[in-house]
């Protein structure tokens, strides 16, 4: 559901991603602390990166996180 998923700006303007429901739910499964979101547009187009930082990665790769 896109209504579990918002992007909102913090104290210095930078874009940050907040999960809600299904979406927080997966992501804490998955063993994701953190988000780290790039946005950028022009007049046509937008584009948008997120990264989804994990404290350990051997365990994410054997299917453990």
């Amino acid at each position: 559901n896109f209504t579990d998923i918002e992007i909102l700006r913090d104290a210095q303007g930078a874009p940050t991603l907040h999960l809600h429901g299904v979406a927080l739910a997966l992501s804490e499964s998955l063993g994701v602390q953190a988000w780290s979101l790039s946005l950028t547009h022009t007049a046509t187009h937008a584009a948008a990166v997120a990264l989804r930082l994990v404290n350990n990665l051997d365990a994410h790769y054997k299917g453990k996180a």
